[in-house]
């Protein structure tokens, strides 16, 4: 494969905010300052910056919910696989239901927050 040539080069005015900012997303990608910015330009490359405090607090209160559901799904299966040999009850709609209802509520939640 080629070697591409970088051979045009541009003086951009930037304020000290403007370049702390673009040196750090482009560190963010392991890109240098003139790559990050060719690629931002060209492909239109859009860098979030990292996440808050607070955003964070949301994720992970999301993921515990999504992990609750997970646990009170993977309950309900397990009862179901044990009621097959005989051991065991199905579950019910009710019990099917709630954890659909958990679901959607957790989508909404996330909705919300994004």
């Amino acid at each position: 494969m080629a070697t591409k040539t970088y051979n045009k080069a541009k003086i951009v005015r930037l304020t000290e905010q403007e370049e702390r900012i673009i040196e750090g997303n482009a560190k963010a990608i392991s890109l240098s300052v003139s790559r990050y910015l060719a690629k931002s330009g060209v492909e239109k490359l859009k860098i979030r910056p990292p996440i808050s405090i607070e955003e964070r607090k949301i994720f992970l209160d999301l993921i515990y919910e999504l992990k609750r559901i997970g646990v009170n799904l993977n309950q309900l299966t397990q009862d179901y696989n044990v009621s097959n040999k005989g051991k065991g009850t199905p579950p019910t709609i009710q019990e099917l239901g709630n954890v659909a209802k958990d679901i959607q509520d957790l989508v909404v939640k996330i909705s919300k927050k994004l």
